[in-house]
Formats: C-alpha cells, sequence, structure tokens
C-alpha cells in the first residue's frame, strides 16, 4: 500500500510540474518583444540595422539606444540568462572590442537577445537565471568599443554563444518596422 501511495504521490507531482511548465512556455512564446528600458521612458535610436559605424556582417540586425550611463537595462521577453560578463572596466575604440559587458537571454523562439556596453561592475543576473520581461538585468555604461559614448546595443541573435549572428527584431512598440535613427521610442515594458 505505501508502495502505490508514494508512486501516486510522484505521479501527481510530475503532473502538475507539467502544467507549470506548459504555462510558463504558452505564457513565454505568447509574449513579444519590448524595448530594453523602463516603461514611459523614451530614448533615441543612434545606430540601425546595416549602419555605417558597426552594424555590418554578424551585427547587421542590430540597434544602439542612446541610454545615459546607469540608466536601468531591462529584459525585453522571458528567458534564461545564458551568458553575461561584468567585469569590464575600459572604454574606447576597435582595441576594447573584448571589454564589453552583457548579459544574453535564450528565449522561448529559439533566439536570444543580447545587451552589450553594461557599465562596470553592473550586471545584476546569473547564469542560468530564469528572468522576466521587463526584469531589471543591470545599468547602461560604455564598457568595450564605444568610444567612450555610453549607449545600449541591442540585438535579437541566434542561440548558441555569447554573440552570434543577428537576425531582425521588431519591438511591440512599434510592430512590423525597423526604428530609424535619430527618432525616439517609448518603452512599454513593465
Amino acid at each position: 500500500m505505501h508502495r502505490n501511495s508514494t508512486h501516486r504521490h510522484l505521479v501527481l507531482a510530475a503532473v502538475a510540474l507539467t502544467l507549470l511548465l506548459s504555462s510558463l512556455v504558452s505564457t513565454s512564446a505568447e509574449a513579444g518583444y519590448r524595448l530594453p528600458w523602463k516603461a514611459g521612458r523614451s530614448y533615441s535610436v543612434t545606430q540601425n540595422w546595416n549602419g555605417s559605424f558597426s552594424h555590418t556582417g554578424s551585427m547587421h540586425y542590430a540597434y544602439d539606444f542612446a541610454l545615459p550611463e546607469r540608466t536601468a537595462v531591462y529584459a525585453a521577453n522571458y528567458g534564461w540568462v545564458t551568458h553575461i560578463k561584468k567585469n569590464g572596466n575600459a572604454c574606447g575604440g576597435q582595441e576594447r572590442v573584448n571589454d564589453a559587458n552583457y548579459v544574453v537571454i535564450k528565449h522561448f523562439d529559439g533566439k536570444s537577445t543580447l545587451y552589450l556596453h553594461l557599465g562596470y561592475q553592473a550586471v545584476y543576473v546569473y547564469v542560468n537565471q530564469w528572468v522576466n520581461r521587463g526584469q531589471f538585468l543591470g545599468w547602461s555604461g560604455n564598457t568595450g568599443w564605444t568610444e567612450c559614448n555610453s549607449h545600449i546595443h541591442f540585438q535579437l541573435q541566434k542561440q548558441g554563444g555569447w554573440f552570434t549572428q543577428s537576425l531582425p527584431i521588431y519591438f511591440d512598440e512599434e510592430p512590423n518596422i525597423e526604428l530609424e535613427v535619430g527618432t525616439y521610442y517609448q518603452s512599454q515594458n513593465q
């Protein structure tokens, strides 16, 4: 009798876990991407798709947003943190390309998002952490190849590494359009 009771409890626990995971997957899979800063705030695009300064090749579909230093950066969608770097403390030209701090989040749609140029010691999530859309990730900064201008480099990309091939992204705030350089966009990310 004890054996059947234990088995029954294990089956019920497995069913409950399956239902919970299905709920998370369906909620996350339905959610679109939001701009990666606090709702109600507006920032401009300083470089968009195929930007001549650095958004070519594997960064073709990336965006740079003019977030001042120490602006809160939020997750654009639900997922798991797969990569972080938080000990870079220098900015400059191309010689600083490997000094950028970042967070990468893996999403249910088979893609990842990259949040690049975060500040020194300004990453507040850890690898394998689950994050909700709108969850605080860290503070913007100017680490890496930024010419010491604070901004956030954001890209949707293939999964697999901290930096992979960028993919086209459309935000819930401005569906089906490429964001334009010099235009301010207001986030709805909560």
